[in-house]
């Protein structure tokens, strides 16, 4: 992997709490593997994640916000990302950000994740 490379598995998440927990259960396993992780969310300084997203990471835990952000600026890119995960998908999806419909249509990946939370209710 080199600088500049994008991530390989991209996770979606509504929030940078999510985020972070996601983040903490993948490095358990991803260093053991020597795979790399990163988490980019809003609420924080952008510095070090800019950081470690130009060393190069195999997987992104992201906020769709922030994602759009680094993608404007081109700090990362979406080339690579083979793996798409929608944590708490549904709250995303009925919530309808265009962030999250941005995300998804730059990503030309091939193995799709939806991992509901709170369950989709029916309208009364």
């Amino acid at each position: 992997m080199q600088s500049g490379d994008g991530p390989i598995v991209l996770v979606l998440t509504p929030t940078r709490e999510l985020a972070v927990q996601i983040q903490a259960e993948c490095t358990k396993f991803a260093s053991k593997c020597q795979i790399t992780t990163a988490a980019c969310y809003g609420g924080v300084a952008r510095d070090d994640q800019i950081a470690q997203l130009e060393e190069g990471v195999e997987i992104l835990i992201a906020t769709p916000g922030r994602l759009i952000d680094f993608l404007d600026t081109n700090v990362t890119n979406m080339r690579r990302v083979t793996y798409l995960v929608l944590d708490e998908a549904d709250r995303m999806l009925v919530t309808s950000n265009p962030a999250l419909t941005a995300c998804c249509l730059l990503a030309k990946f091939t193995v799709v994740c939806l991992i509901l939370g709170h369950g989709l209710r029916r309208a009364a």
